[in-house]
Order: structure tokens, then C-alpha cells, then sequence
């Protein structure tokens, strides 16, 4: 299929809202503003619950429109419950359909609807999340509305069903706290090797911190995008595109910060991209499946069982599946705390797998400062791994590195520059292994962030294709792509990554790999 035929049908599938009821539908404003897609549907009535964009057609349809702000501090949101509910019933008793939307149809509408589902049908708050996020799988409602429609829900009814989104709030500031702690772990450390030899703080460190603070104090962006920003450039890109108003006193700040700092300006974007586009002409994709959870053993096999970036969820992922070896492929805390470390390790020594094996990611900033006996120590539960290699059951040979290509981006740990650096750690790596486990993944595989740029490693790509072969090649990182899983003939690749990009809660299923046995 040709891309622009494909960019053609990912155009009209944009359009088209999810069914909630024969008569409520879910969507964005790509649906509110195609005419045709809604009438073709039948749709009579529009509810528009978004501050920040417009109703295109008030001639065609009858519209409700209740300016709600998004990021989840907007209060009003549940005072547009009651309202949205009779607009909707009035809606349906004439014989109506209704469109629900506001800018991408998975914040500020999946709340609203939810709360117009549980007044009209009597659903509980959890019923009602787990209907309308299986009908819109894009749903990631922010967690200020969370908070808002669970402590509505226990007010209404005497009880809340969904008692986790009531501290939200609470956790949206720990979580904001967390970052700029893991922000100044990193200053102080001084990543960045200058060409003398010497150490200095990491420039785009710097910006980063100095940057969110002022943001963070301002208000300028909800926190929890503004903590899904992961580097300068893309916190003001969120400012300048997303809407969000600013005092002339405020966008004169910004622009000065801007022209002091040309590391507020960085896109690297286009040369991984281009990167990418040079070589995947003679790149081998062919298709690559993980087993079911509970696919049953056959003799001679070893099981695998992969997770990657569960970022403290731990708890959240219910039972692993069955198997011989456990692995995880780094960023298993949120900021990197001690406290975190050692949590994860107990839920780690709980798991019943014979061989847990384990590398940290950028985010474990306080290991990162540890010897290797000590970081070990810390994560007693497991065999942790720093750029050796392992014998495991069944004699497989099984490599972990923790090293991720730096390109700028948010503060963080194990990550060196592109080039000379990244190189000499793919090198290290043994040829012939049966597994290889790295944080980052390498280009064009299971790389491509959610804004379309390619964050993979060329040289890890070249190293594992022309010279390690390994049977498993096994990442995280890039949250986006997580469950992305391809082989070229040789290596599988997969993207092991359990939380999302947008919400960072656990939502992907480990990966099952069975391997033959070399003894």
C-alpha cells in the first residue's frame, strides 16, 4: 500500500468517533469538523465541552457548548455533568444522535461522558471508565479529572468505585516532585564530559530544570503535560501550539530565556530521521509474534518472560506469566529514588521465575552513582547486569547494557553522546548471544516516539545485524512503541515497554518468548 493511500485511510479513521450507545458517539475535532463523516452517522446533536475549539456547523446541528479548560484543573468540569446529561437525554428521547467531543476526544469528553453514562444508566464510575476506554482505546483522561469525577461519584452515591483516582491530585504533585528531584540528581552529577577530559554540568540539564520550574510556578502548562515534556524544546512547543494562555509579562520571560539559551531551540529530529530513511529501503521485516501469557510449554524450550519501563507500577501488573527466565530491560522506578529501588525489589523477590535477570535505565539516577557491588546489593532479587553477559538455563548466553544514546533530552542516567561514545559500549558486546537485553532500542525498531521522530541507536542496530546475531534483541524506552515486535530473519526485535506514553500507567503485556534449549 502506498503511504499516502495510507495516510489517506489514517485521515478517515481520525474522523470516525467511537460508539458509546446507538445514540452517543466519541470523538475529537477531526470528527466536529467534518460535516459529512457526522451526517453520514446520523449524528443530530453536538456537545462540545472543549474551551478551545470552536462549533463549525451551527446551522446543521443543534449544539451545547460548555467551555471546559483541559489539563484537569478546570472545576467546572463537574458542574457540566448535569447539563451534558439533559442535553443528551433530550437528545434521545427525540430520536437523536449525539456527538461528545473536545480537542483529541480522550480527556475532557471521556470524562463528561462517562459521568452522562452513569447518570442516565445508573453505571458505576469504574463500569463507566471500562466501557468507554474499551469503545475509544486513545481514552487517557488526565488526572485532575480523575480525582474530580471520582470525588463526584463518592458525593452522589456515598461510595467511589474507582477509590485509586481519588488521590490524584495529591500524586500528580508527588509525581511533579519526583522529576525535579531526579532534574537535580542529574545536575549535580555533571553528566557531560567536555572534549578536555573534564566534567560539566550538562547544558540542556540546565535548561531543563530552570525551564519547568518556571513553567511548573507559572502555570503555564497542566503538570501532567508538562511532566510528559521530555526535553526544552518540547515544553515550549507545548506553550506555543497548545494554547494555553499567557500574560504579555510571561511571553516576554520566554522569549528571553529563548534567546539566551540556544539549547531551548534543539531539534535533532531530522537527522535520525533521515538516518532512518537512508537505510530502511534494505531493512528485513517480517512478522514476529510473542505467545499468548499462558501458551503451554513444549520440552526442550527455555521461556522468557520480558518487561520493560514499569516505571513503579509493579504493583498494578496483577501476575506475570509462567517461565524460566524473567527479564527487565530498565526504568523500573518513576525518579530513580532508594525508596523506589527497594520496593521494586521486593515485588521482584516475590516473583516465582528460577532466573531474574535485570538492567537499569535512564531513569535509576541514584544506581547510576553506585558501584556496581552496590547497585547489586540494592537489587538483591535479581542478577543485575552492566555490560556483561550471563549463562542461563538450557546454556543460553544472555547480554545486558544499560547505555542509551544522550540527544539532549530530559536529565537522566546511563546515557552517553552519539558516536565514539555509544559505539564503543555496542562493541563490548559479545558476537553470538543468545539475548540481548539494552534499555534503548536501536533505529527503526520499535523507536519511533509519538510525535513521528525516530529515537533509536544506528549503531546498535548496525552492531547487532552485521555482527551479535543474537536470537532475542529486547528493549523499552520508547513508551510509545511499546508491544512493537519485528523480526529480520535473524533477530526479533521488541519493544517491552509496560507503561503508555500518555497516561505512564501499566497497559502492555509482558512479552513470552520460547528459545531451544543449546544443553
Amino acid at each position: 500500500m502506498a503511504p499516502q493511500q495510507r495516510s489517506s485511510e489514517a485521515a478517515e479513521k481520525e474522523k470516525k468517533p467511537a460508539e458509546l450507545r446507538p445514540w452517543f458517539f466519541l470523538g475529537g475535532v477531526k470528527t466536529a469538523e467534518s460535516k459529512d463523516t457526522m451526517q453520514n452517522m446520523g449524528i443530530t446533536h453536538i456537545l462540545n465541552v472543549a474551551d478551545n475549539v470552536r462549533c463549525f456547523f451551527p446551522h446543521d446541528f443543534a449544539y451545547l457548548h460548555i467551555q471546559i479548560v483541559d489539563g484537569g484543573k478546570d472545576g467546572g468540569i463537574v458542574d457540566a455533568f448535569k447539563p451534558a446529561r439533559e442535553f443528551v437525554e433530550k437528545a434521545k428521547n427525540a430520536g437523536g444522535k449525539v456527538l461528545i467531543h473536545c480537542l483529541h476526544g480522550v480527556n475532557r469528553s471521556a470524562t463528561t461522558a462517562m459521568a452522562v453514562l452513569m447518570q442516565m444508566e445508573g453505571l458505576t464510575l469504574a463500569d463507566a471508565f471500562q466501557h468507554v476506554k474499551t469503545q475509544r482505546a486513545q481514552v487517557a483522561v488526565m488526572k485532575g479529572n480523575m480525582a474530580k469525577i471520582a470525588a463526584w461519584e463518592r458525593t452522589q452515591t456515598g461510595q467511589c468505585t474507582r477509590p485509586d483516582w481519588l488521590d490524584c491530585d495529591q500524586s500528580m504533585q508527588e509525581a511533579l516532585q519526583d522529576d525535579i528531584w531526579r532534574v537535580e540528581q542529574s545536575s549535580a552529577r555533571g553528566r557531560a564530559v567536555d572534549p578536555a577530559g573534564g566534567s560539566a554540568v550538562d547544558p540542556f540539564t540546565l535548561s531543563y530544570f530552570q525551564l519547568k520550574k518556571w513553567i511548573a510556578a507559572e502555570e503555564l502548562l497542566p503538570p501532567d503535560v508538562l511532566r510528559g515534556c521530555l526535553a526544552p524544546a518540547a515544553m515550549l512547543r507545548a506553550i506555543h501550539t497548545a494554547g494555553y494562555a499567557m500574560s504579555e509579562a510571561q511571553m516576554t520571560k520566554l522569549c528571553e530565556m529563548e534567546a539566551a539559551d540556544g539549547s531551548l531551540r534543539m531539534d535533532r529530529s531530522n537527522k535520525l530521521n533521515q538516518a532512518w530513511e537512508a537505510i530502511k529501503a534494505s531493512q528485513v521485516f517480517q512478522k514476529a509474534e510473542s505467545l499468548p501469557q499462558e501458551a503451554s510449554r513444549q520440552p526442550g524450550m527455555v521461556r522468557f518472560v520480558v518487561i520493560s519501563d514499569t516505571h513503579g507500577t509493579h504493583e498494578q501488573m496483577g501476575e506475570l506469566p509462567e517461565g524460566d527466565v524473567l527479564l527487565h530491560c530498565g526504568d523500573f522506578t518513576k525518579a530513580g529514588k532508594p525508596d523506589e529501588v527497594a520496593s521494586f525489589n521486593r515485588w521482584l523477590g516475590l516473583q516465582p521465575h528460577p532466573v531474574k535477570l535485570l538492567i537499569c535505565g535512564n531513569h535509576e539516577v541514584s544506581l547510576e552513582k553506585q558501584s556496581h557491588g552496590a547497585s547489586s546489593a540494592a537489587l538483591s532479587s535479581a542478577q543485575y547486569l552492566q555490560d556483561e553477559a550471563v549463562e542461563v538455563t538450557g546454556g543460553l548466553l544472555v547480554y545486558g547494557t544499560p547505555w542509551c544514546p544522550d540527544s539532549g533530552r530530559y536529565p537522566s542516567a546511563f546515557m552517553l553522546p552519539r558516536g565514539e561514545s555509544m559505539q564503543g559500549v555496542w562493541q563490548q558486546i559479545p558476537a553470538g548471544v543468545d539475548v540481548l537485553m539494552s534499555h534503548g532500542p536501536p533505529l527503526g525498531r520499535g523507536d519511533c516516539t509519538g510525535t513521528g521522530v525516530h529515537a533509536g541507536c544506528q549503531d546498535l542496530l548496525r552492531e547487532i545485524q552485521e555482527r551479535v546475531k543474537p536470537q532475542l534483541a529486547v528493549f523499552g524506552h520508547v513508551h510509545s512503541q511499546g508491544g512493537c515486535i519485528s523480526s529480520d530473519g535473524i533477530t526479533t526485535f521488541a519493544n517491552c515497554a509496560i507503561v503508555d506514553e500518555v497516561t505512564h500507567q501499566a497497559k502492555n503485556l509482558p512479552f513470552v518468548f520460547d528459545l531451544p534449549a543449546k544443553r
